[in-house]
């Protein structure tokens, strides 16, 4: 379509080029894309943009989560197949380690002349790039393999990897938050504190309190403190381990990942509970950056909880419980492995190692689940007093959408099936 060329009388002006023209292409064809389904939302988010283009965030009966993918838009006139039918796109460097450092960072790749979407996860491509070349972060371009259509029909996959792993990177951060309540606290977190010029008292701060500091929001204060330290302190595990969860908690995670194997190579100076709070930080990081996938960081996870003694055991237990709970769709299994959370929850708040803060912890997170039971069962029982039971028998036979609807009463409830009968 063309508006014809009548502004002779307007000067130079600025000519949008070939690539912002398909930039702009590629979002309107997105929008188009998601038109109809509201369980994805894209957030454009070209605003100072340093490497992405927007996020999706999922949505789940109205409900906003926050859980986000962040996506970065890739485009060409027309793309041409390799051998075994996937698309190669180049990527500068840069870009891909940026993303690595959000959550659930997505490539979607757009082909103009076809009018189809492709996409890859970032950290699926890292995990590819570390197994062929693992000096890739020393180039200035590396080559993205984009092989899965990205379609309608490819939204639920994409739901639930961005559900899992935000619930996976929730349960890193309430886990390591967690492991610092041991610690005891030995200033305020307030201006004067956190102006402090003498070596010796940041010395004493951060060997005391610095994980604390770190979790109470501070990370770039600790490592502004850790400036003052000489090269023999700095070096310590201990003092290696809050540097390396500053990083974490301020997304970069392969510094983390540098300070955490400093640390780990020095673990004989820290106690075992410290030295726990390490691997699970290692594990994090890892994760993050696309060293190991989920799957990896649970069975990491679980095979701490049953190396571990006494109180530390029962914790990790409790968070191998929450997980399985958050990540389970049969409903009896479900109530079976809240109990078990319930009985690991009565030891740890008769354990005598077990100060206020850690009781409290525990307790609100079996609160929090026995919450969502207890939603998930009022949902069930209206569901049933509203549909008549030859419908529900009915919509229990045979493999169709109703009965697939049915089955996600166990993830949550949905009381607008009725409309279906």
């Amino acid at each position: 379509m063309s508006f014809g060329d009548d502004s002779p009388d307007l000067g130079p002006l600025p000519v949008s080029d070939e690539k912002a023209e398909l930039q702009r292409e590629s979002i309107k064809a997105l929008n188009a894309l998601l038109k109809g389904q509201d369980e994805i939302i894209f957030r454009d988010e070209r605003v100072e943009d340093y490497g992405l283009d927007g996020s999706f965030e999922l949505k789940m009966d109205r409900r906003m989560t926050n859980f986000r993918g962040q996506v970065q838009m890739k485009a060409a006139s027309r793309l041409a197949p390799l051998r075994d039918g996937s698309f190669s796109h180049s990527v500068r460097t840069a870009n891909l380690n940026y993303l690595l450092n959000g959550t659930a960072p997505i490539y979607i790749l757009y082909d103009l002349e076809k009018d189809e979407f492709w996409f890859t996860w970032a950290q699926d491509e890292s995990r590819r790039l570390n197994e062929e070349n693992p000096a890739w972060r020393e180039q200035q371009w590396i080559a993205l393999n984009f092989g899965e259509r990205f379609s309608q029909a490819s939204l639920p996959g994409i739901h639930a990897r961005i559900m899992k792993e935000g619930r996976l990177h929730r349960q890193i951060h309430d886990s390591l938050a967690k492991a610092t309540g041991g610690e005891t606290v030995v200033l305020s977190i307030d201006s004067e504190s956190l102006s402090i010029t003498d070596p010796a008292q940041a010395r004493d701060v951060l060997f005391a309190s610095g994980a604390t500091i770190v979790a109470a929001g501070f990370p770039v204060e600790v490592l502004d403190l850790m400036r003052l330290l000489d090269l023999e302190i700095r070096e310590t595990a201990r003092i290696q381990l809050t540097a390396g969860y500053a990083e974490f908690t301020r997304g970069d995670h392969y510094a983390a990942l540098g300070h955490i194997r400093r640390a780990l190579a020095r673990k004989s100076e820290l106690n075992a509970r410290d030295q726990s709070f390490l691997i699970t930080l290692r594990d994090g990081a890892e994760f993050h950056i696309g060293l190991i996938n989920a799957e990896t960081y649970q069975q990491r996870l679980l095979a701490r909880s049953r190396a571990l003694e006494g109180l530390e055991a029962l914790e990790a237990r409790q968070d191998a419980l929450h997980h399985q709970y958050l990540t389970e769709k049969d409903g009896d299994t479900r109530a079976a492995i809240l109990e078990r959370l319930r009985d690991v929850t009565t030891e740890i708040l008769v354990h005598p190692n077990a100060h206020r803060g850690i009781k409290l912890d525990a307790k609100l997170l079996l609160l929090f689940l026995e919450g969502m039971q207890a939603n998930i069962q009022i949902n069930e029982t209206l569901f049933h007093a509203e549909i008549p039971s030859s419908c529900i028998r009915a919509i229990r036979r045979g493999p169709n959408r109703i009965s697939k609807m049915l089955c996600a009463i166990n993830q949550g409830g949905n009381n607008r099936l009725t409309r279906h009968c």
